[in-house]
């Protein structure tokens, strides 16, 4: 009997020393017990949520965060962030370690993980993050979709319709550099419902409004579009916008509609005569088109003789015009 108890006070003994048999609590020992119970509040919380690994281990790093101990709070982050995935907090996690980051002077960690935050969430952790990213931002010059998405976060916080209007014309700005047209369509029209935009900026709106427009195939929203470009004279972009306006009606074969336009155009009191002798280009070639040979070749002619720029390519064209109206061609218009 003496044996027996013996050897089983020895197998106890083993037993203890491998660990076997005892439960892995090694994740809930590392919370220091001066931690757990720091003021009563916390202590009344851990009660309540003890049974939670995930719950603890947010209060772990909270509480360094609280402290403003950065690197453990940023570690204790980090645990949780490989621990639970899948926890909805993960993106408030990544948001409260790029707030370390930043408070250590880490600008380029706390980019990436304001990144991480914003991109995981819709909550007002993406908003926070957002704001966070502009200025970094704005310091690379950055222009990317990822820039895109900052501003239009960033739009609710605008202080003053003024400010509003920045973020939104920054947005067309980089739609613009992604050349894609339906992109640049849903900006210029974003920024044109803005409240009180100057009239600079509507200009400028108008403008890409109307090149993508143009560029899909969407004539008849283009017209309209350069036609609220086209009553700027001292602006080049509204002599520009007078020519497309030719141009359009040119391609839907509205032979009257060109006339129009390009007579509009030659009353147009602009510096910029470069965009009217190419509308008055485009109305010879609609003569042309309708057989209206004279007519064509009068505006030639009064191009030729008239035009006082002879190295931008007007009266180069407007002679080829005269050579192929005599030959009976109709291949010299070369478009623009």
């Amino acid at each position: 009997m003496k044996t027996k108890s013996i050897l089983l006070s020895l197998t106890l003994v083993v037993l203890s020393l491998t660990g076997y048999g005892q439960v892995d609590d090694s994740y809930y020992r590392q919370f220091d017990s001066t931690e757990r119970a720091e003021n009563s509040s916390a202590k009344s919380r851990l009660l309540v949520d003890s049974s939670t690994v995930d719950s603890l281990s947010w209060m772990r790093a909270q509480g360094a965060f609280n402290k403003q101990e950065w690197y453990r709070a940023i570690g204790y982050f980090q645990d949780y962030t490989l621990h639970f995935l899948n926890s909805d907090s993960v993106p408030s996690a990544y948001l409260k370690m790029a707030q370390g980051y930043l408070s250590l002077g880490d600008r380029e960690q706390a980019r990436g993980l304001f990144e991480n935050a914003m991109l995981h969430s819709r909550s007002k952790v993406s908003d926070k993050a957002a704001r966070a990213l502009l200025p970094m931002y704005r310091e690379s010059n950055r222009s990317d979709t990822l820039m895109l998405k900052v501003l239009c976060l960033n739009e609710p916080f605008a202080a003053t319709p003024g400010e509003l209007a920045n973020l939104r014309r920054d947005e067309l700005r980089i739609a613009k550099s992604l050349e894609q047209p339906e992109l640049i369509v849903a900006y210029a029209q974003r920024m044109l419902s803005t409240p009180g935009l100057p009239e600079g900026l509507k200009l400028y709106a108008n403008y890409q409004l109307a090149y993508a427009l143009y560029g899909l195939g969407r004539y008849d929203e283009a017209y309209t579009a350069f036609d609220a470009v086209s009553n700027e004279p001292g602006v080049e972009s509204s002599a520009e916008a007078m020519f497309r306006k030719v141009e359009i009606r040119y391609i839907q074969k509205d032979w009257q509609g060109v006339k129009t336009d390009a007579l509009a155009a030659g009353r147009m009191k602009t510096t910029y005569q470069y965009w009217v002798g190419r509308s008055y280009i485009l109305l010879a070639r609609a003569y042309q088109e309708q057989n209206q040979i004279p007519e064509a070749r009068s505006i030639l002619k009064s191009l030729v003789q008239r035009y006082i720029n002879e190295t931008d390519g007007v009266v180069s064209e407007a002679e080829a015009g005269l050579a192929a109206l005599a030959e009976g061609r109709t291949d010299w218009y070369k478009g623009q």
